[in-house]
Formats: C-alpha cells, structure tokens, sequence
C-alpha cells in the first residue's frame, strides 16, 4: 500500500497516542509512535487537518517542537490545516519566540506560505493579533513585506493599530506606496480607528532625547508610555500627509466629517490638533447631524476639544451661531443631559449637577444674546431641555446632599464619643472597683495637677 493510501486509510483514533503525545510534551511517547508508525510524521491527525507539529506548536510545548522538527523534512512544514494555516501560524498565535525561531530555521520559505489575497491566514498578521511586540518584531525581520499588495499592507496596519504596535504600523507605512488618487480612501480607516484612541496620541511627534537613551537602554521598560504616544503622533501625522494637496483635502473632507466627530466624541485633542494644524479650514466643516465639531464637544462634555474654540479669537462668534439637527444651537445642546460614562466622570449627584450648570454657563457665555432664548424646532428653549433633562439629576443631588450630610453628622457624632473622654481622662486611669485615680497619693500627681490648674487660670484670667 502506498504511503498516501496509508494515510487516508487511518482514522483519527488510531493517531491519538500521537496528539496525547504533542498536547503533553511527551517526546519519548511520541518518538516511539514515529518510529514505528513513520508516516505519521506528516498525517493530519485532528478534526481540523493538523498536524502533530501543529498541535505542538499550538500548545506552546518547544522542547516537543524542537524534536520533531529535527525529523521533519523541510517541505513537511508547510503542510496547511484546513484553514489554510502552516506551522508557523500556529507557532506565532502561541507567543512562542523560540518555536517560530526554529521552524524558519529549517524552512525559510514559511513567513511568506499563505493563500493568495489572504493575509489574515499569514504568520505575521497571527502574531500582530496577539500584540506581542518580541513575535511580531521577529516574523517582520523575516516576512518580505517588500513584496506584498498594497491591500495586504493596509490589512496589516489596520491590525497593528488595533493592537497598539505603533512602532510597527510605522514600518509598515514607510514600505507603502500608493498611487496619485489611487487606494487612498484605504487609508481613512486606519485614521478613523486612530480617531477613537485619545489615550494613545501625544503632544509630540518624537520623544526627547532623554526617553530615547532610557528606552534603549532599558529595552522599552522606561518611558515605554512616552515612546508610544510619539509613535502615534508621528503615525497620525503620516497618514494625514497621503492625502496630498488642499484641493484633493477639501473634495475628501466633505464625505469624511465622520473623522472629526469621532475624535470630537472621545476627546482626542491632539489628534484634531494634528489635522487642524495642517489644515485649518477643519474647524469650519459642518456636519448637518451634528454640527460643528466644538458642537459635539459640548453634546460629550468634552472640554479640552471645546477649549479649543478660545484660540480662535473674535471668530468663536462666528462658529457658535452655526446649529446641529432640529435647528439645536450650541446652549441647547449643554442643555441636553450627555451619556452616563461622561456624567460619570464627577462621582456624586450634586457635583454632577453642578458640573453640568458650569457647561451651561459656560455656554450660554459664548453664544449670541438671542439664541438664549431662542426655540428649535420642536419649540424648546435651552432652559426647557436643561430643567427637563436633568430633573431626575437635581432629585438625586439633594438625595445625595441629605445623605452626606446624615453621614457626616453620625460620624462627627463618633468622634465626640472617643475624643472628648480621653481629654478628661486622668493619668494612670483608675481604680476599678473603687474608681479612685491610682495616683492620688502620689505628690507628684498632686504638683503637676496644682501647676495645670494654675497656667489655666494665668491662661484665662
């Protein structure tokens, strides 16, 4: 019988010693197997088609890995589960640096053996989607990312900011290339995903000198946060710069003002600091839902992206009279009670209202007279929403007002109890059964209790 036939004519039963063998890293069960069952080496033992090297390399057992690959053939490596995944898939999804080490050692050719216009199914976009950096800095050096479409690329960035592995996502752009006007809206997902990061994008757009010595120097355990806001910078900043001229901007802007309202939405300052830097106009786009992007700051409660409209000077008027849908201007929108997430931010009721009249103020500060007053379209004022909308609030606040101050009272209550008998107690304490002070005849107590007596007086008289 032929070795092929043998392999197919064998049920997954009979290859169960060997996949107990892989899954408990026991070499000596599985050398015993091998040798007398040679064939099974490369038989797709799972339900899934894989391998015992598969399966090995899926449960992070390297010692195992390390043997059997000794006793593979080079070519044997590339054997696919039904899924289309090698070896080396299963090896980068483990987090294992070592095993993925020596299966590239034996066969080279891995990193790049995976379906046509699939990259998903690739070692390395397996490694980007488990976020670890030391695997995916290893089957980058070895993956010939040259030699990929740009689609594969942009998937592959696309994964890289999902995982935060901005020093990677950087790599990757410098290898992308795209035409004039070609493949370019490819490009505004990876920035609408960077949009909603507020956290992960810093002020500048490369670290100091400073944190790049401690960084090497300490391989990234130092300053590691500082490293990785200016990764993101510098990313958001690359990305926005594909875009071309202002021409090209303006035509993409109208269609996109998505990107704004996103980061408008989660308070991501710098990255709106970023584009508007490069392209002012941005502050004038107006969305017909939502309005200007200081309108969706104050619908959020997001201060430091309304901040921004006091750089703007005299022309604040100007963007304060512009209104979002249902003719809401600006002092309707601080009216309207935000999301629990950002009522939130302040723990307290009465706070929480309090919080929400200095948004009001503030507002009702920066546009013009009329619109204090002024309806939209259902007939409501900005006062109507405000004292509709947070009629609920202000009942829990003065709950919450009468709850504290209960609190406060039973706890000072407390303290009076301890405090005030131990400022009366005498030195010494006294007697238990006759409650006499045990130092009473002692005459130093006696003088130190004559001269107390006497600083009060000269103290008081």
């Amino acid at each position: 019988m032929e070795e092929g036939d043998i392999l197919l004519s064998q049920s997954r039963a009979f290859y169960a010693p060997l996949l107990r063998a892989a899954l408990a890293d026991d070499w000596k069960a599985a050398k015993a197997f091998i040798q007398n069952h040679p064939y099974s080496i490369r038989a797709k033992i799972t339900k899934e088609e894989g391998t015992a090297l598969h399966n090995a390399a899926a449960a992070k057992r390297t010692h195992f890995v390390k043997k059997l690959v000794r006793l593979m053939e080079p070519k044997e490596l590339e054997l696919r589960t039904n899924g289309d995944c090698t070896t080396l898939y299963f090896a980068a999804q483990s987090e294992i640096v070592t095993i993925a080490k020596v299966m590239v050692k034996k066969n080279n050719n891995l990193p790049s053996i995976y379906p046509k216009n699939c990259i998903q199914v690739s070692p390395l976009y397996a490694a980007i989607r488990t976020g670890n950096r030391e695997m995916v800095s290893y089957l980058y050096s070895v993956t010939p990312i040259e030699d990929l479409a740009s689609v594969d690329l942009i998937e592959l960035l696309i994964a890289t900011i999902s995982t935060d592995l901005y020093d990677t996502a950087l790599k990757i752009l410098d290898t992308l290339t795209l035409a004039p006007d070609q493949e370019k809206d490819l490009l505004w997902y990876p920035l609408e995903m960077l949009a909603r990061k507020p956290s992960e994008i810093g002020s500048k757009i490369r670290p100091s000198v400073w944190e790049r010595c401690l960084n090497f120097c300490f391989r990234g355990r130092i300053c590691n946060k500082a490293m990785m806001q200016a990764s993101t910078h510098q990313l958001v900043h690359r990305l926005w710069k594909q875009f071309g001229n202002d021409n090209f901007l303006s035509t993409v802007v109208h269609y996109h003002m998505k990107l704004l309202v996103e980061a408008a939405k989660v308070g991501n300052v710098e990255f709106l600091i970023i584009l508007i830097r490069s392209y002012p106009d941005l502050i004038w786009q107006v969305d017909e839902e939502y309005g200007t992007l200081f309108h969706v700051a104050i619908q959020h409660r997001q201060r430091h992206v309304f901040n921004l409209i006091y750089e703007i000077g005299v022309m604040k008027g100007n963007l304060a009279s512009y209104h979002a849908k249902g003719r809401n201007n600006m002092l309707h929108l601080a009216g309207e009670l935000p999301s629990s997430d950002r009522l939130n931010i302040v723990s307290g009721a009465a706070l929480q209202m309090k919080r929400e009249l200095l948004w009001f103020q503030e507002i009702e500060n920066i546009v013009p007279k009329s619109y204090v007053n002024e309806p939209n379209e259902k007939g409501e004022t900005p006062r109507d929403i405000f004292v509709k909308t947070h009629e609920e609030l202000q009942k829990n606040g003065e709950k919450w007002m009468k709850d504290t101050a209960n609190s406060c009272m039973l706890v000072a209550a407390l303290i009076a109890t301890v405090v005030f008998p131990a400022a009366f107690a005498l030195p010494g304490g006294n007697n238990q059964e006759t409650g006499i002070p045990i130092f009473l005849e002692d005459s130093y107590f006696v003088i130190c209790g004559t001269f107390q007596r006497r600083f009060k007086n000269r103290k008081h008289g």
